[in-house]
């Protein structure tokens, strides 16, 4: 009893602690949140009958040294925590989170978690840099005692955790030490995903921004840590804006699962103790099953909060045969040409936040929207007479229908973004769309007096003035460029845009009529692979 109450005490203060550090504004301009909401008081769980904390295995020694070789577990689950920057304090939260559950005898939890000494010291003292660790399991008894009873294996003073090389040597660390079945790799930070916020000509942006050295893992990066570290089960996007096609069809090959939202992520979008504690249960679970874990772990989370969320999982497996449909229906598009139907597709498609809610509430500067939600649209609103119309729309519902039913394992969604609309419209995958306002000179005219004083008699002349200053007007084809500059590298560079033909296809949406598919009526948009 006294350890509960020691506990909850503990916990109140910590609450209380995370509060007071809240900024006031609602809206984050960095798009997440860092302590904002983490509902410690809500989240700590009572979990009796659990199994019993483990002792830390030691790290294996250097190959060809004395030693024995690490036990092979059934899971491995590695964090790639980046707190170098404005969610220091959120990280030191996670870290007695994942203390919660810790280790077991067949499931292994590692992280690696950076700091610039930001954080709150509620869990840890400060520091700077990098550190490894395996978690154990944190008894009630020791929640108020201060201190984190996982070990620190290993520690980085000038950790670039920008720097993908970094997360290569974290994960095959990790590998090489503690060996499994089946690996987890979440990397938990800000992201981006493919726009450049700084507008940087230095590739495309991605995720794990390091404040103290500048750098950042970009989304092509992602894919040659797994090509270096190897195939993991489960990748994990804990961070806003990534899950879109692009993103994903980078890690083609490189992971069975990709679970990740296409909007901002929250603190508390992803809850892992849950998921954690249904490993250590059944430690024979898939990849598919323990993606579902952490969604539905998650989605349980989210009734404790009151603002809206997202994530979906992507099954991998299925993607040659989504750019095959995606390909054919875009070829159609094209030939038909409903100019129409396109306007109100780009127009009602549900779009994710690329500036501050604040800035741009409704989304229309936002070339981020959600792939399956823009395809039923533009199936919905086809009125042309084209001989082709009706294939058209028994494509576009093919492709739909695939990309809810088989690419997307699960989505889901809870609450209302900032402009009202429902997150329901977020189906689980987006896109590079052509936003719907852009920045263009023009030029204003505006009133103004000029008074002339001869021999003492002033005369007051009206007149006009004409200014050039940039204004949003609504988009036009001359903003492509304006819009391409954000991506941060050129689109063609991405692997996506390489073996599909949307890179065409959004060219011919900037400007539909003009772009339209020089292919003769009746003539085939391409081959199309059917679903198995």
């Amino acid at each position: 009893m006294k350890a509960k109450f020691v506990l909850l005490l503990f916990t109140a203060a910590t609450a209380g602690l995370f509060a007071l550090a809240r900024p006031h504004n609602d809206i984050p301009s960095d798009l997440r949140d860092a302590v904002a909401d983490r509902g410690f008081g809500a989240s700590i769980t009572d979990f009796t009958g659990d199994a019993p904390a483990l002792p830390v295995p030691s790290p294996v020694k250097a190959a060809g040294g004395p030693g024995t070789k690490a036990p092979v577990k059934d899971w491995t689950v590695m964090y790639y925590i980046n707190g170098k920057n404005n969610l220091d304090a959120m990280m030191e939260g996670q870290m007695a989170d994942l203390e919660e559950t810790g280790s077991s005898a067949r499931v292994n939890v590692v992280v690696e978690r950076g700091s610039i000494g930001k954080g709150l010291g509620a869990f840890d003292k400060k520091w700077t840099g990098s550190r490894r660790y395996y978690m154990v399991k944190k008894s009630a008894d020791d929640y108020g005692l201060g201190g984190l009873r996982s070990k620190v294996l290993m520690e980085f003073p000038k950790a670039d955790m920008g720097d993908y090389r970094h997360a290569v040597d974290f994960v095959n660390w990790a590998r090489k030490n503690y060996p499994a079945k089946r690996y987890m790799f979440v990397i938990h930070n800000h992201g981006s995903g493919i726009r450049d916020p700084e507008k940087k000509p230095a590739g495309s942006k991605g995720i794990s921004f390091d404040d103290e050295t500048g750098n950042y893992i970009t989304n092509v990066e992602i894919g040659k840590i797994l090509r270096e570290t190897g195939k993991v089960d489960v990748l994990v996007f804990d961070a806003c804006l990534m899950q879109s096609a692009e993103i994903v069809y980078e890690l083609k090959g490189l992971a069975d699962f990709v679970i990740g939202s296409e909007e901002v992520a929250w603190g508390w979008t992803f809850k892992y103790g849950s998921m954690l504690r249904g490993l250590m249960a059944t430690p024979a679970a898939t990849g598919e099953q323990a993606a579902l874990l952490l969604l539905k772990g998650s989605v349980a989370n989210w009734k404790n909060f009151k603002k809206w969320s997202q994530i979906s999982i992507i099954r991998m497996s299925e993607l040659d045969t989504f750019i095959s449909l995606l390909n054919h229906w875009t070829g159609l598009v094209e030939q038909v040409n409903d100019t129409a139907a396109v306007k109100a597709a780009n127009k009602g498609v549900m779009r994710f936040t690329l500036y501050p809610d604040e800035q741009d509430p409704d989304k229309q500067q936002s070339l981020y929207g959600d792939l399956a939600g823009y395809v039923r649209l533009l199936n919905d609103n086809i009125t042309s007479g084209h001989e082709l119309a009706w294939a058209l729309k028994t494509s576009g519902s093919e492709l739909v229908n695939f990309i809810e039913r088989r690419l997307i394992v699960a989505n889901a969604t809870t609450g209302k973004n900032y402009a009202g609309r429902s997150m329901a419209d977020a189906r689980g995958l987006s896109i590079y769309l052509p936003f719907l306002r852009g920045y263009s000179m023009v030029e204003v005219t505006r009133p103004e007096q000029t008074t002339i004083v001869i021999n003492g008699v002033s005369t007051v002349a009206n007149g006009s003035v004409t200014i050039s200053r940039q204004q949003l007007v609504d988009a036009r084809p001359e903003h492509r460029a304006q819009a391409e500059r954000l991506l941060g590298g050129k689109y063609s560079d991405f692997a996506f845009a390489k073996d599909s033909r949307w890179e065409a296809f959004v060219k011919y949406l900037w400007e539909p009529g003009e772009n339209a598919a020089a292919v003769a009526p009746g003539g085939s948009p391409g081959e199309l692979v059917r679903p198995h």
